[in-house]
């Protein structure tokens, strides 16, 4: 049976809603709405995964904290097939604050990393090696090397970093056979100023280059007949919050990929999740 399998950071969210705006140092503003819940990352898309019916499960890293047990707890809620690799005494899963201001969002967060020793990597082989599709990690490139041998989709969604350049993440696009990057992200790693300048710098290691355009939809490249084309989303009547609308996509992405659907199909099945999330 095909599954989609992934191993991540669980996160938890802290999530301040309707703020006019944001505080300075030493001000305190009240927000009219909040709540509590899971994060984005592997998690959240296996969770939705889930939802759709897709065969699949996770591998994540739990505490003794709290907050750890919170994420459990939810995580047998959705009734999702996930394992614990983590048995310290760390806080292994990252906790944030999220402002949802009508502009954007800001984020602080907090976690203590776990180190992927040979012990660790070789579990989290063992755990995905049957899947079919992946999503990928940093910090598990010898893992995914592994899976790539044996005939695994690796689908990389980064997210933003500070740091990211090609330089750094080139042998994890090397790697992969789908990089999702949003257009902040797409312009930040490829050092361009415009979406088709950053797609044809990706096409050097993407046949099919997609980057999300948030309510625009997404840019599609396809590096053979040098198409390219923007796939809309569908219109979202009243957004109320972004918040997961990524993990959203790439869980819609995934399962046209377990469907054996074209590219467009998948970003298509993307863009409806991501508008749903919203």
């Amino acid at each position: 049976m095909s599954f989609v399998a992934g191993v991540g950071v669980s996160n938890l969210d802290m999530i301040y809603t309707g703020i006019g705006r944001l505080p300075e140092e030493g001000e305190e503003v009240f927000a009219n709405d909040f709540r509590l819940c899971l994060g984005g990352g592997v998690p959240a898309t296996i969770i939705n995964l889930h939802r759709l019916g897709v065969p699949s499960k996770f591998a994540t890293f739990l505490g003794k904290n709290m907050f750890s047990r919170y994420v459990e707890e939810q995580f047998k809620q959705y009734g999702v097939n996930y394992t614990n690799l983590y048995h310290g005494e760390k806080n292994p899963i990252c906790i944030t604050t999220s402002m949802v201001t009508e502009r954007d969002r800001t984020f602080m967060s907090y976690r203590e990393e776990v180190e992927f020793d040979e012990r660790l990597q070789a579990q989290i082989f063992e755990y995905l090696k049957d899947a079919k599709i992946v999503t990928m990690h940093f910090g598990l490139f010898d893992v995914y090397k592994k899976l790539k041998e044996i005939g695994c989709t690796l689908v990389l969604d980064s997210g933003w970093d500070d740091n990211m350049s090609l330089e750094q993440y080139q042998d994890y696009l090397s790697l992969a056979d789908f990089y999702l990057p949003n257009r902040k992200e797409a312009l930040k790693i490829t050092g361009q100023s415009t979406i088709e300048e950053a797609s044809k710098v990706l096409s050097d290691f993407f046949e099919d280059v997609t980057i999300k355009l948030d309510r625009d939809g997404c840019y599609h490249f396809n590096r053979t007949d040098k198409s390219s084309r923007l796939i809309h989303t569908i219109p979202v009547e009243k957004a109320v919050d972004s918040t997961g609308a990524g993990d959203a996509f790439l869980s819609g992405f995934l399962y046209g990929l377990v469907k054996g659907e074209s590219i467009s199909k998948c970003i298509s099945y993307g863009n409806v999740m991501g508008s749903a999330c919203v």
